[in-house]
């Protein structure tokens, strides 16, 4: 287990009643922090109750069964019975559970994938059959477009027609607008037809991924003290929406604290929620700049996606981000784009490596094809196969990445809106920054230059 060091250090000897965010570069130790500051609270408040929420689950796996362990180990104490790991889901869920009142909780299940795209289907063609809208555009829309749509609502919390009309909405550029008026009258209504039509299933489902944190803020006054935290650190913040920030403050005491950990520039999941709408009260900040995980070559790479400028940040999210000085092999690049180009590329690339070994891909499609060629070649046990969606906060000493020019199923890369070379890049730069030494990335088509080259 790592020690802290350096600009690291001084969060472990902050006022631990004040609500803090951590804002710190791809490799800066946010996570080991999280750890060390759990654990420095749990041994001086004993009675107090610590926890610690993710968005990603294997990241929460590895907390529970290696790092804590590991870290109490080295420290020569137990490990505190008085922390808890969880992710943001199953501790949402387990509350809701508890309280577990009316027949909308007792139906527990998450809405299904294809339940939520009939849900919606059922809504637009209601609204088809209305002669106002017979020849409205918006209805003819892709169903991704409305999911997506319904989800920004729903992390955004927006409650009324009226709000939606209201609220900027970003992230969807030129090409994909929704416009003020009757196109956003209509999705509103469709997202209102959604929430009915699933309430009509067999059984009733009544919340999905997206809105979970909408039943906790219905509740939140009926949840007991002795449910909520005293401290609660929330790692990678930047995955969770407005909503589900909003909801964790409802799991802490009123004179607990919040620490969020994150960083913007890896923001690849959820609705991007600005530093200014968090929503959680005397919040000050930090900043963390060194990169200590990457190799100089690896973490030049990544910066790149910034410095050109595909990865931007508002003023208060920026961090100045300073490359580690250890030094390493340069990051190859080469293409892949057959079953027999793969398997050789994977059995060069892990032969003789020392240390944890993971492959990524851009294109969870391949996940059953990879694990194919990694049960054939005998890697399967010693190389961890991960989508980019589930990577997140891991760490491996020699990372293999496939398919870069896949990771938003982009066909044609000589067009993009800014929003979308702002959503291809985080994903690349998450991607880069998973490998601590040695770093090789494969393209099926387009070799990416235009973001990654000098």
């Amino acid at each position: 287990m790592k020690k802290l060091t350096g600009e690291q250090t001084k969060i472990l000897y902050l006022p631990d009643e004040k609500n803090l965010v951590i804002l710190g570069a791809a490799g800066s130790g946010k996570s080991l922090v999280a750890l060390y500051k759990s654990v420095y609270l749990a041994i001086k408040y004993p009675s107090k109750k610590i926890g610690i929420v993710c968005f990603n689950k294997p990241i929460i796996e590895q907390i529970k069964t290696q790092h804590l362990p590991q870290l109490c180990q080295n420290l020569q104490i137990q490990v505190p019975r008085n922390i808890s790991v969880t992710t943001y889901h199953s501790l949402v869920w387990n509350t809701l559970r508890k309280l577990n009142s009316g027949n909308e909780i007792k139906c527990l299940d998450f809405i299904k994938v294809d339940e939520k795209e009939k849900c919606i289907n059922d809504s637009i063609k209601k609204l088809a059959e209305i002669e106002k809208y017979t020849d409205s555009r918006i209805l003819n829309r892709e169903i991704d477009f409305f999911k997506e749509e319904i989800s920004w609502l729903q992390g955004m919390m927006v409650k009324t027609e009226e709000e939606y009309q209201e609220l900027e909405r970003t992230g969807r550029g030129r090409k994909n607008p929704v416009n003020k008026g009757e196109e956003r009258e209509l999705v509103y209504r469709i997202f209102k037809g959604y929430k009915y039509y699933r309430s009509q299933l067999n059984p009733p489902k009544y919340f999905d991924y997206d809105d979970i944190s909408w039943k906790l803020e219905e509740r939140k006054e009926r949840i007991p003290d002795k449910d909520k935290f005293d401290f609660l650190i929330i790692d990678e913040f930047q995955d969770m929406d407005k909503a589900k920030i909003q909801s964790l403050t409802y799991l802490t005491k009123e004179n607990g604290a919040c620490i969020l950990l994150g960083d913007y520039a890896q923001q690849i999941l959820g609705t991007k929620i600005s530093f200014k709408q968090l929503g959680v009260n005397n919040i000050s900040k930090e900043t963390f700049v060194k990169n200590y995980r990457n190799t100089k070559q690896i973490s030049n790479l990544a910066n790149i996606l910034i410095e050109k400028g595909f990865i931007t940040e508002e003023e208060d999210e920026k961090i100045s981000r300073v490359s580690s000085r250890r030094d390493g092999e340069i990051p190859q690049l080469q293409q892949a784009n057959s079953f027999e180009v793969y398997k050789n590329i994977i059995s060069n690339f892990f032969t003789n490596k020392i240390g944890s070994n993971g492959i990524i891909l851009m294109d969870p499609t391949s996940f059953k094809t990879i694990a194919k060629i990694l049960k054939g070649l005998n890697l399967d046990k010693y190389v961890e196969l991960y989508t980019i969606n589930q990577v997140k906060g891991l760490e491996f000493d020699n990372v293999l990445v496939l398919d870069i020019d896949k990771s938003k199923y982009i066909e044609d890369y000589s067009n993009l809106e800014d929003n979308e070379n702002n959503e291809v890049a985080k994903q690349l730069y998450v991607a880069i920054t998973r490998a601590t030494t040695n770093l090789a990335l494969t393209y099926q088509n387009y070799d990416m230059n235009f973001y990654l080259g000098g």
